[in-house]
Parts: C-alpha cells; sequence; structure tokens
C-alpha cells in the first residue's frame, strides 16, 4: 500500500475481510462478508474506536446491524434466528432505546428492566412480546459477554409477567381432508399431504429430492434427508438457500408406508420428475400468475376533442395529451397502450434483476405459509396457527393411535424426548398401532 488508509477490504477466497486501524495505529478486523461493499461498511462504522469501544461506544441500533449481519453469536443460534430476533428489536426496542449506547446497559442496571417493561406501551406488542424481546436482546448481547466487553448479560434477571404458553391449535382429520380439497393446484395437495405423513420440517420437504427417495419391493418408501431449505438474511444473499443438516444436525431418515408412498410416486410420475430434480419445487407449488390485462375501452382512430394547457394543444386519446398533463380516461388509455407496448418489447430482452435468485428453483416456507393460510380460509375453518402445524398434528395423530414416545422422537428427528412430550398434551392413546399405520386413517 503506497497510501496510508483507514478503511480497506482483504479478499479472503470468496469472502472479503472487512480491516480498519484504531487510534493506536494497530491493525483490527471486523469480520468477513460476502462483498467488498458489505465489509468497508462494517470497518467503516469501527474506524476510530478504541478498543473496547469497538462495541461499548455503538449505539443499540449501530451494535444490532453489526451483529445481524456478522458471524457474531452464531455458536448459539443461527442466522435466520438471529434476524427474527433483530426483526423483533427493529419493531420494540430500535424506535425508543436505539440511541443508547451499548456501556449504558451495564452502567445502568436498571436500564434492561424499564426496556422490557416499556414494551407492553407498544401499539402491537401482545402479552408474550416481552419475552420474546427478552430473548433476542439477551441474545445480542451474549457475544459481548463472551470477548468479556460486558461482565454479565444485561438480560440477566430481567422480570417481566409471564403470559401463558399458547397451545399450538391442531386441526382434526376431516378439517385436514377440507384443508387439502381447498388447495388449488394438485402439487399444493401432494406436498401437504406428504408433510403430514413424513411429519419432516417444511424446510426438509422443499429439499426433497427424488434421488433421495427409496422404494422397497412391500411398497414403503425411505428417504435419506441430509439437506434443508433456509432463508436468505444477508445483504445480497439469494431468497433461499440450501445447507447441509436438519434442524437437529443430523440428517433426517423418514418412512412411509405403501399407503403414504402412493402420494409421493403419484406426484412423482405426474410431474414428471427424476433424478436430482426437487420434489417440491417452487414452480410447481407457487408459479407466477399470469397478470390479466385489462381491455381498454378505447378507440385511437376516434376524435375525443382537443385538451389545451396553455400553450400545450393534444387530441385526446394521445400520450401526447396525458404527458401534458390530461388525466381523463381516453388519454390515460392511449398511455397504457404505450406503456403496454414498451413493456412487450422489454420481455425480449434480459434485463439485469435487482432481486438476487435462488440458484435452484426452492420453495420457500414463507411462500408456503401464504399458500396453507389461504386454503384454511378457503376450508371455512376457524384457525390460527403456523404451517409447521402439520408436523403437530402428525405427532399428535401418532400418540391418539398408540404410538410409542420413542418411535414418535425418532419419526420427527428430536434429540430430545423433552421435546416430543410437548405433544402428548392434546393426545390421547386409544388404539394400538405402528408409527407408520397411524397416518393410514387419514390417507
Amino acid at each position: 500500500m503506497s497510501e496510508k488508509r483507514n478503511v480497506w477490504a482483504e479478499k479472503r477466497g470468496n469472502r472479503y475481510m472487512g480491516r480498519y486501524r484504531d487510534e493506536a495505529g494497530k491493525t483490527k478486523s471486523v469480520g468477513t462478508y460476502d462483498t467488498r461493499e458489505q465489509a468497508l461498511e462494517a470497518a467503516g462504522r469501527r474506524v476510530g474506536l478504541g478498543e473496547a469501544g469497538d462495541y461499548l461506544g455503538l449505539t443499540l441500533a449501530e451494535y444490532l446491524l453489526i451483529w445481524r449481519d456478522s458471524h457474531l453469536g452464531e455458536e448459539k443460534v443461527t442466522p435466520q434466528v438471529k434476524y427474527s430476533h433483530w426483526m423483533t428489536l427493529n419493531k420494540f426496542v430500535v424506535p425508543s432505546y436505539g440511541r443508547r449506547k451499548i456501556q449504558e446497559f451495564e452502567t445502568n442496571p436498571w436500564l434492561s428492566h424499564k426496556l422490557v417493561t416499556s414494551v407492553l406501551s407498544h401499539p402491537k406488542a401482545k402479552r408474550s412480546s416481552q419475552q420474546r424481546v427478552r430473548i433476542a436482546l439477551g441474545s445480542a448481547f451474549r457475544p459481548l459477554v463472551k470477548m468479556q466487553l460486558l461482565r454479565i448479560n444485561p438480560m440477566a434477571g430481567v422480570e417481566y409477567k409471564r403470559s401463558p404458553r399458547a397451545k399450538q391449535p391442531i386441526f382434526k382429520p376431516d378439517e385436514f381432508h377440507a384443508i387439502v380439497a381447498a388447495l388449488p393446484l394438485d402439487a399444493q395437495k401432494a406436498c401437504l399431504r406428504f408433510m403430514v405423513y413424513s411429519a419432516m420440517r417444511p424446510g426438509e420437504v422443499f429439499a426433497l429430492r427424488v434421488s433421495d427417495i427409496r422404494y422397497r419391493p412391500n411398497g414403503m418408501a425411505v428417504i435419506e434427508q441430509q439437506r434443508k431449505i433456509v432463508m436468505g438474511v444477508r445483504p445480497d444473499e439469494p431468497e433461499a438457500i440450501e445447507q447441509i443438516g436438519s434442524k437437529t444436525g443430523s440428517g433426517h431418515r423418514v418412512k412411509l408406508s405403501p399407503k403414504q408412498s402412493v402420494v409421493l410416486r403419484e406426484h412423482i410420475a405426474a410431474e414428471g420428475l427424476s433424478g436430482d430434480d426437487l420434489v417440491f419445487p417452487r414452480s410447481l407449488i407457487a408459479p407466477p400468475k399470469p397478470r390479466p390485462r385489462m381491455e381498454l375501452d378505447y378507440d385511437p382512430e376516434a376524435d375525443y376533442g382537443m385538451y389545451v394547457n396553455g400553450n400545450k394543444r393534444s387530441p385526446h386519446g394521445r400520450a401526447t395529451a396525458y404527458t401534458y398533463g390530461c388525466r381523463c380516461s381516453y388519454c390515460r388509455a392511449a398511455m397504457a397502450v404505450v406503456r403496454r407496448a414498451s413493456r412487450d418489447r422489454g420481455k425480449s430482452r434480459a434485463k439485469p434483476s435487482k432481486k438476487v435468485k435462488s440458484a435452484d428453483d426452492f420453495m420457500t416456507s414463507r411462500r408456503w405459509y401464504k399458500i396453507f393460510v389461504d386454503a384454511v380460509e378457503a376450508a371455512g375453518i376457524e384457525w390460527e396457527g403456523k404451517a409447521y402445524t402439520t408436523r403437530a398434528a402428525a405427532a399428535t395423530w401418532m400418540f391418539k393411535a398408540g404410538a410409542a414416545l420413542p418411535d414418535v422422537q425418532e419419526a420427527l428427528n428430536h434429540s430430545n424426548p423433552a421435546t416430543t412430550l410437548i405433544y402428548l398434551r392434546a393426545a390421547k392413546a386409544e388404539e394400538d398401532e405402528t408409527v407408520n399405520s397411524a397416518l393410514d386413517s387419514i390417507v
């Protein structure tokens, strides 16, 4: 370097490391980022700050941005969970406390209590919002404690009135059939049925490929799932990202009975899928809807009179009159024709997309949730829950059929049996069936 700079970026493989020079002239790093611009921006926020002031001197809003876009604390939470925490804090905390310095949370122990207490004054706050804020901010402060910049986590010991745990609503088998019938596409019907039969997480379902499925001579299907689809949260990341491993860290082995595997076979055959094709791609589950063109009641050869605006004159029903300021129905129709022709010409030319798309045709849980909720509403079912309820429904029906706890734990791919026990609250063991045959009654 011929010229001494305070902020720069160094390439590290396919990523960039942001570097800066502090007041003592020492070279420091702010971590690695996907693009050079992100690395330079992160280093620019840190330049000129002291050793302890690298983070403690930042405002809460500035630190949360660094925490969201960097790898701080990701040994405990995933980037998607961090992004969810940041959304919560950006909604309830940043507007009122975003300008507070990080070091104030250590020098003023009551600031954390005051912050959590003030959450309920937000117009969109619920009783559970205090707990969400406490967990999110505690997760954001955890890296500072690990680096010994904070002695204790400011969220430790913060008390609030806990809200009762809301029970996840479980739809009944007849409601499940109504929801399936309300879905407009056959691929969507197959996807929802497969989610319940396999008890897989939505991210694992959308990463499933035909090559992951093995059919046995007796008609059973065995799925060795080693991947999942997660939402891209960092700048310049695609909307959906494929990752190795499931939520518990290992792969997911799923067994389907012969009756359940028929749904999978019929869907794959109907769509002509094979090899490494995604079983439930976005093009089949959420295809783009064609935008209907409005019929224009307009004759370009007709005489609609003149439009006069000072020295500007133009016949009505012309794009020129629209640019001069006329907003009559004829001039608006004429301008719509011009814009429509321009769009048609542009479709023949490839344009760079501003939105980063996935390398593959990945479906996302966020898009699926909208499809699922619309189907529930169309079925006329009063229900408020999450698309994740498909796993809860599968677990509940397994327990009702008399399936043993270890079998249900294995089917749900839970690492801790205590997590599986949660689903026992709505289950009543009445019949003696295996895990595979427990769901046959709803096929």
